[in-house]
């Protein structure tokens, strides 16, 4: 079996915690993911996974731009978070 994400029916979403005080929210607005299995046998699942980084989101340009730079994404150098 395969599935493949439908962008009109999932998301990418992460949660940060800040300071022990407030929890950042974020999206990557581009990506694919695709789980294939042998039939009904889920002990052999395998999973692709590769989100654009370029593409992530929390609603703040500024805080944007910091996870593109090299303190956390460094998103010219890895463009792409892939597992």
């Amino acid at each position: 079996m395969n599935w493949i994400t439908d962008a009109a029916h999932s998301s990418i979403q992460f949660k940060v915690r800040h300071l022990l005080i407030s929890t950042v929210n974020g999206t990557f607005t581009s990506y694919r993911a695709q789980v294939t299995s042998e039939g009904d046998n889920l002990s052999k699942v395998q999973v692709q996974f590769e989100a654009d980084v370029a593409l992530v989101s929390t609603g703040q340009a500024d805080r944007d731009k910091h996870l593109l730079s090299e303190d956390f994404f460094y998103a010219e150098k890895h463009p792409h978070i892939r597992f």
